[in-house]
């Protein structure tokens, strides 16, 4: 006789529960911009700490940077950097602030912000990060220092060089030799009324 297939558990509610157990990660939560802010040992410690959840004990998930460096194979110093990125992006927080710092040793109780816990809703902070927008530098009041690149600045600095030139003042000291502006006018003198095979 065949033998028979094994029965599902089932849950306090008379539903039956997966045998198998994955990680979900919703096209809604890796479309975000913090997701995208994300670098893969940051996103390698995010699946890793889904794994320890399973429905019910989100708030009470312990990990610490040791044992996540040994089962996510990088260095306690990465998975601290690691912990503290998903915090600041509101991917993570912990189940007490009076916690104090992470530690190596100590692990601590993370809460996972997409699911609620101990009866409050879901706070999906990550959902409301947005990335730091880069300000460009701006000239002090009374200066008209035109932009790098701009047709301005290559006017101003052509005529920057053409005055020196004309002034003699090159950088090359106060020797006895005669400056390039010298030089250069005495050429010219040379030159005028002539015309240059």
């Amino acid at each position: 006789m065949p033998g028979r297939r094994p029965k599902r558990r089932v849950n306090h509610k008379g539903r039956s529960e997966p045998l198998v157990k994955y990680v979900a990660i919703h096209h809604w939560v890796s479309r975000s911009e913090a997701w995208k802010h994300l670098r893969p040992h940051e996103r390698t410690l995010f699946v890793e700490l889904y794994g320890f959840f399973n429905g019910r004990n989100n708030g009470e998930i312990f990990l610490s940077c040791r044992e996540a460096a040994k089962r996510c194979n990088m260095s306690k110093d990465r998975a601290n950097q690691a912990f503290h990125r998903l915090r600041e992006l509101g991917f993570i927080k912990y189940t007490s602030e009076d916690l104090g710092p992470l530690s190596e040793r100590n692990a601590q109780c993370w809460i996972l912000t997409e699911f609620s816990y101990n009866g409050r809703e879901a706070t999906k902070d990550f959902l409301r990060w947005q990335p730091p927008t880069k300000q460009k530098a701006r000239p002090k009041k009374g200066t008209t220092c035109p932009e790098i690149g701009t047709p301005e600045a290559a006017v101003e600095s052509r005529s920057l060089k053409v005055s020196r030139i004309k002034d003699g003042n090159c950088g090359f000291g106060g020797d006895d030799r005669p400056s390039i502006g010298t030089q250069l006018s005495s050429h010219m003198e040379g030159t005028n009324g002539r015309t240059l095979n």
